[in-house]
């Protein structure tokens, strides 16, 4: 558990919205593709590894 600025003790309840995903509980990667013999990128969905899918972290986190 993390300390507040108050030097008490967050709950489990208490929790921020992940900074990596933005709270979607998953990030756009771009993947290299070759549709109709021209190369581009596309986006591809994949989990966020920092939350877990919840969209949410533990604790009270600010930004960083």
């Amino acid at each position: 558990m993390s300390k507040r600025r108050d030097g008490s003790e967050a709950t489990a309840r208490q929790s921020t919205m992940c900074h990596g995903c933005g709270g979607q509980g998953h990030l756009l990667e771009p993947v290299c593709a070759v549709i109709g013999g021209s190369g581009r990128s596309l986006p591809q969905l994949r989990p966020c590894r920092w939350c877990g899918e919840t969209g949410r972290v533990p604790g009270l986190t600010p930004p960083t």
